[in-house]
């Protein structure tokens, strides 16, 4: 028990704690390392950001990062480490306009998977919304979806079964994301066949992200838009696992 005890209030080892430890903290037994330390966690913050550092504009694409900070406990977890964000509160007046709508159709842009997007709801399409989201069990129709522009995304998801998950960071408006299974030359319609369908509306700026499955090659939607007729800037991650 002396023993013990001794090792516990050695000299120089006081603030030490084991779930610091695990999650990379170190030790802050001087002021002089407990600033190495800060300083060294905000450079693999920033190292570890998906969002570009300088400003953003519409349509820019990069690899997705994931967050490697996290402390995953068992049975905690079951999907991929959630990605950076993709975009930062203080880059929400580096663009006005989404830009183009490519197409075909309703489509502005393709998306893959790994990648990250960065979008403007303004200058989009208005074809999806509240009635559209209820008919095809997207979502009850609890929230204002009939104002404001969207933007959609096209994605091809790989052969094999696959789980997809898209994630809508949107610090800059309150805006909503929806995952729709749908393959055709002309987007979805009130009088289509929609078999696949879903979003998790959150209020605010929180994160949004949707989980699907994926069997074989499959074509996906991904719609952004905004409750009642708010729009903004945000960032888009797709990240696709095997099932």
């Amino acid at each position: 028990m002396l023993l013990l005890l001794s090792l516990v209030f050695l000299p120089g080892c006081t603030g030490n704690n084991p779930l610091d430890m695990i999650r990379g903290g170190g030790s802050s037994s001087s002021s002089s390392s407990s600033s190495s330390s800060s300083s060294a966690s905000a450079e693999g913050d920033k190292a570890g950001s998906a969002a570009p550092q300088g400003p953003i504009k519409a349509g820019e694409t990069f690899k997705a990062k994931e967050k490697s900070h996290l402390l995953i406990l068992p049975g905690k977890t079951t999907g991929p480490t959630p990605p950076a964000p993709g975009i930062t509160r203080k880059q929400c007046g580096d663009i006005t306009d989404g830009g183009p709508v490519k197409g075909p159709d309703c489509i502005t842009d393709e998306i893959s998977c790994g990648q990250t997007i960065i979008g403007h709801t303004k200058g989009g399409v208005n074809r999806f919304n509240t009635r559209f989201y209820e008919k095809f069990f997207c979502s009850p129709a609890t929230t204002n979806h009939n104002g404001g522009d969207e933007r959609v995304y096209h994605l091809v998801a790989p052969p094999g079964k696959k789980r997809l998950w898209v994630t809508l960071d949107t610090p800059c408006a309150d805006l909503d994301l929806a995952v729709i299974r749908w393959q055709g030359s002309k987007c979805p319609s009130l009088d289509s066949n929609v078999q696949d369908c879903d979003m998790w509306p959150k209020p605010g700026n929180k994160r949004e992200v949707v989980d699907m499955t994926s069997t074989g090659t499959s074509d996906w939607l991904i719609v952004v838009e905004g409750k009642d007729d708010q729009e903004g800037a945000f960032a888009v991650t797709v990240q696709c696992v095997d099932w």
